[in-house]
């Protein structure tokens, strides 16, 4: 299990939040990590060379980039959103605001919902 470190990002997101809407619901537990901490492995991840991955048919294991499904012109037809824990439904809202500003752009066959499924942590990940 990892904890990924708050950023400058992150504290001024939540002070806007809370500037907009008076407050915070919940006072946040910001975690470091001690400054002598001994670790069995050090990851760093740049998270910003993440992509989303489309499963091709016929199996979520046949995942490709979403550059790569662009460039085969892979027509999507539906959209799942997975979390694994802390899924909040203000995440789902974003989602269906996201997809709903963008509904001229979607293609016709897309189904019109978001389904949320709590994924199960697994060693791998498709």
């Amino acid at each position: 299990m990892g904890i990924i470190a708050v950023d400058e990002v992150t504290e001024a997101y939540l002070k806007d939040r809370e500037r907009a809407n008076g407050s915070l619901r919940a006072e946040p537990k910001i975690y470091h990590s001690d400054p002598d901490a001994n670790y069995i492995k050090h990851l760093v991840i740049d998270l910003d060379s993440l992509s989303p991955i489309v499963a091709y048919p016929f199996l979520p294991s046949n995942g490709k980039a979403i550059d790569e499904a662009v460039k085969d012109e892979i027509e999507i037809d539906q959209v799942i959103i997975g979390s694994c824990t802390n899924g909040r439904i203000e995440d789902l809202r974003t989602s269906i605001w996201i997809i709903r500003s963008r509904a001229e752009r979607l293609h016709r066959k897309t189904h019109d919902m978001i389904v949320n499924y709590p994924l199960p942590l697994k060693d791998t990940f498709y």
